[in-house]
């Protein structure tokens, strides 16, 4: 609910440059404390990046109908969603290589972490200048009241409605598959770290086809109509 307030309150290009600065800071106090291997800086680390990613989501999506004509909107967020999903699949992977590589020396792998935060930086001051959506808007502390507002506002368009609650129901189901599989990678604790990585994240490639599939799919139906 905080992101939703800032994305509204402040323009949507400010809030994307601002987190990607607090994401460039996130990953420095990581490589300063990987020379510890501590498991609780691991967490903290974890803790904000979430932070961050709950705040830059409602910006991040609600740019494209400020950027892009209506009809454009259902191509953008596939392709939004696609290049999500591929940066997934590949941390994961890469991430599994940077430990192997750097093993012992897990200071360069957030140095690596650094110079991508970096690069996401300076691609979002590319993003077109916007004005807020609603610079009066009041911080709500109640966000459980807050959120049923936001559902009631979402009931009231049927597809909208619809869509939320696919997109609740299969990345609940992913969740729960996730969790389920903790016991096998256990069991697979003598398998290479790549393969070990792969078995840990079964949603992306389901995902990665469904959100290619949102975007052309309609785009198609558009130029045919």
């Amino acid at each position: 609910m905080a992101g939703g307030y800032f994305a509204d309150h402040f323009s949507k290009r400010s809030v994307t440059i601002g987190i990607k600065v607090f994401e460039i800071f996130c990953h420095a106090a990581g490589v300063e404390r990987a020379g510890g291997q501590s498991a609780l800086a691991g967490h903290r680390l974890r803790f904000l990046m979430e932070v961050h990613s709950a705040i830059f989501g409602p910006s991040k999506y609600g740019l494209l109908p400020e950027l892009l004509p209506e009809r454009r909107l259902s191509w953008g967020n596939g392709v939004l969603e696609l290049g999500t999903f591929i940066s997934i699949i590949g941390g994961t992977v890469v991430g599994a290589l940077l430990c192997k590589a750097f093993a012992g020396r897990q200071g360069w792998s957030g140095a690596v972490l650094v110079g991508l935060a970096g690069l996401g930086l300076f691609t979002s001051l590319g993003i077109s200048k916007v004005p807020a959506a609603d610079p009066a808007k009041k911080f709500r502390a109640n966000f459980l009241a807050d959120l049923w507002v936001q559902i009631k506002l979402i009931r009231k368009d049927r597809v909208l409605w619809l869509a939320t609650l696919g997109n609740t129901y299969f990345f609940t189901l992913a969740r729960c598959c996730n969790s389920s599989l903790s016991s096998m990678r256990k069991m697979c604790s003598t398998f290479p770290i790549r393969r070990r990585a792969v078995i840990s994240r079964p949603r992306p490639p389901s995902a990665l086809s469904g959100s290619f599939a949102a975007g052309i799919f309609p785009a198609a139906k558009s130029n045919t109509a």
